[in-house]
């Protein structure tokens, strides 16, 4: 039996941040294919950005904060609200990380690490494909980021701070 992909198109903003040391690593548990990827700050939230459009429309949002240990959900955010709400926060959250954003939906789930690290996991191997298409190269172990503060660890950083609580009120979150 043949399966036939359609061909993936290609991603051209994504290729501004590209760097030879962004990777990422395949892990398989549980009937599950999860994916870790590494490199620059920068580029790992264009990623993060740039994955959001492949998961489905209507997803539940968790958003850990490190650094002041608040945790929102929301369980029913669209693509755009997200976007919209997120974009602001770039240039902050590439500076101070700290914070974790996770889209799920049953059997998909993207995160955006409190060390900025993009993590996948789904039943299927398409997030494979979309690293491939984005230019990261697979590694068979990637290794952390040398600095990882623990929760509570990360220094203050009050634009990140209000901006995360700004969006957890634009997108109607809850405390958990």
């Amino acid at each position: 039996m043949a399966f036939f992909r359609e061909p993936v198109p290609e991603v051209s903003v994504w290729r501004r941040f590209r760097n030879a040391s962004d990777t990422y690593a395949v892990m398989r548990r549980d009937g599950l294919i999860g994916t870790r990827a590494l490199g620059n700050a920068e580029a790992m939230v264009e990623l993060f950005l740039e994955l959001v459009p492949e998961f489905p429309n209507l997803f539940a949002l968790t958003i850990d904060d490190w650094r002041n240990n608040v945790v929102w959900r929301a369980d029913s955010v669209t693509q755009a609200a997200l976007l919209d709400a997120f974009y602001p926060l770039r240039v902050p959250m590439i500076g101070a990380g700290g914070v974790e954003f996770t889209l799920e939906v049953p059997g998909d789930q993207l995160s955006l690490s409190a060390h900025l690290e993009v993590v996948t996991w789904s039943r299927t191997d398409r997030w494979l494909y979309l690293h491939d298409r984005a230019g990261l190269a697979e590694r068979a172990r990637v290794r952390g980021r040398l600095w990882r503060p623990a929760r509570g660890a990360f220094p203050p950083a009050g634009n990140l701070t209000a901006g995360v609580k700004s969006i957890a009120k634009a997108l109607a979150m809850h405390p958990v």
